[in-house]
């Protein structure tokens, strides 16, 4: 059995009616370094989206092309179109539908998401980074209260995706943009292939957002993980502008398997 590291941890305390509160809560996890936490997460309690094309699955990083069925784009790029430039003006329609969507990624769809092993490795700065818990009902209001348009679902794990743009001729070029999306934003950025099936997501999309936006968690983050192998010099920056309700666990990897332990 492996021995506890005596950075002054002590046991969490699995009973604590605090904790049974907690738990009745639905929790989604985000993984990050544990210097983006400290610069940029707390200062603001803020989470930053992402465009898709700054993913690192190819069907949401690649240049996008539509099929479609009366899609003018002579009118769309007028004075840029003719038959040579087709395929390029096809393309920039796909990057201007891919650039109206925001994205932020979780983990926790279906599992409880702090002990995600791949997660850890691949997002969580190779155990070095934290995985941040949030109560998902609490972000929601704040986004709520925002006034923007989102959506929040679990990843659908498939290998088909239908996006077909049906043009209507009497919609404006920016109605038929905003409608498509609206339609299609589960086959846009809620399908992937069944290779990420491990990641266990769960999305927030922040729809017809061109700029980055920054999500408030005030209230909203309930406790936050840190890897095996995170450096404790960052410790005394997170505590100082923690909020005094949210917990702090080590993630301990013992039998096989993550288990945490309150710092």
């Amino acid at each position: 059995m492996a021995k506890p590291i005596a950075f002054g941890l002590t046991a969490f305390v699995r009973n604590s009616s605090e904790q049974l509160i907690r738990n009745r809560m639905k929790k989604i996890y985000h993984y990050t370094k544990a210097s983006t936490l400290i610069e940029h997460i707390l200062p603001n309690m803020t989470l930053r989206s992402n465009y898709l094309s700054e993913m690192n699955d190819p069907r949401e990083m690649d240049a996008f092309v539509f099929g479609g069925t009366n899609v003018p784009y002579n009118k769309i790029y007028e004075g840029q179109y003719n038959k040579n430039t087709h395929i390029d003006c096809m393309y920039k329609l796909g990057e201007e539908i891919k650039g109206r969507i925001q994205v932020i990624c979780f983990s926790g769809a279906n599992k409880e998401g702090w002990n995600n092993e791949m997660m850890w490795a691949h997002y969580g700065d190779k155990h070095k980074g934290i995985c941040i818990e949030i109560d998902e009902d609490s972000m929601i209001r704040n986004i709520t209260t925002s006034d923007r348009n989102f959506k929040l679902d679990n990843v659908d794990y498939s290998e088909e995706a239908d996006t077909w743009i049906n043009w209507d001729k009497d919609q404006s070029i920016d109605e038929n943009i905003t409608y498509f999306i609206n339609n299609k934003y589960k086959d846009l950025a809620f399908k992937k292939s069944n290779c990420w099936k491990t990641e266990d997501e769960r999305r927030l999309l922040l729809i017809n957002e061109t700029k980055q936006v920054y999500i408030s968690l005030i209230n909203a983050i309930t406790s936050i993980y840190l890897g095996r192998y995170f450096v404790m010099g960052y410790l005394p920056s997170i505590k100082s502008q923690l909020p005094s309700n949210v917990q702090l666990h080590l993630a301990m990897y013992q039998h096989y398997k993550f288990e945490k332990w309150g710092v």
